[in-house]
């Protein structure tokens, strides 16, 4: 592939190793729905005609044997973030419309991946029932904290990229740090994937927190968490999203 501008679309792609972009216990085939919608084909074994072999970056017995049979082959080796970046979804791409595996995928590479496997765990080990709201002005929805019992967050997202996550004290969520944080990251998954919420829309407006930092919006979060309280109360009719581990075991 010398000379050529590296691609997904039509390549064979191989795997091999444990990979940082999947949270442990999350089934391999995220890895293949990235591929595939990127317009690649995944393949079970490293054979000639492989165009990559994509190594993960955790550790791994065989992983210098692999990437010697690689070259027998004719393979290009690929490290992780080499992979992703290969894969993220782009602008002007053929490869159809964006599904959820492209848009996990993109996560990786645009935000911090940390943050996108905190999230990504967080849905995978617990049901979680999320409080929110979708219209075209603005995203808006309760979490509860993973780490602390009682404590509710209040997450926020806006076509222009202005983004938010408060407690009900209120405070700041200290996860944000100049990005969006492991809470408004569940709502955004979480939403997109129960289908509120299409993949093209999240990807729009994440990528419009580039180079933004965290906004405050007291009405909105207010509203939020008055709404959550009248739903707990039986006094607003306020159904939450449900998500199941089992939603996320095979992405």
């Amino acid at each position: 592939m010398t000379g050529r501008k590296p691609t997904a679309k039509g390549r064979r792609f191989a795997f091999f190793g444990a990979f940082a972009c999947v949270p442990a216990g999350l089934d391999d085939s995220l890895l293949t729905g990235m591929v595939e919608s990127a317009g690649g084909v995944v393949v079970p074994a490293l054979a000639p005609g492989v165009d990559y072999l994509v190594v993960g970056s955790r550790r791994a017995a065989g992983k210098a044997a692999a990437i010697r049979r690689a070259a027998d082959v004719g393979a290009h080796v690929l490290d992780e973030d080499a992979f992703l970046a290969l894969v993220q979804p782009r602008r002007g791409r053929a490869a159809g419309p964006l599904d959820f595996p492209g848009l996990v995928g993109w996560l990786h590479g645009a935000t911090d991946r940390g943050r996108v496997q905190r999230a990504l765990t967080m849905l995978k080990t617990q049901a979680l029932e999320l409080y929110a709201d979708v219209t075209d002005e603005h995203l808006v929805g309760v979490v509860r904290s993973q780490t602390q019992a009682g404590t509710l967050y209040a997450s926020w997202l806006r076509p222009d990229g202005a983004y938010g996550c408060s407690s009900s004290e209120p405070l700041p969520c200290l996860g944000l740090q100049g990005r969006p944080c492991k809470h408004l990251l569940v709502l955004v998954v979480g939403l997109t994937r129960a289908g509120r919420l299409p993949p093209e829309v999240a990807r729009a407006w994440l990528r419009a927190t580039a180079r933004k930092g965290p906004r405050t919006d007291n009405t909105l979060v207010a509203h939020a968490f008055l709404q959550y309280a009248g739903a707990q109360a039986g006094e607003i009719d306020w159904r939450p999203t449900q998500t199941m581990p089992e939603d996320f075991y095979a992405l």
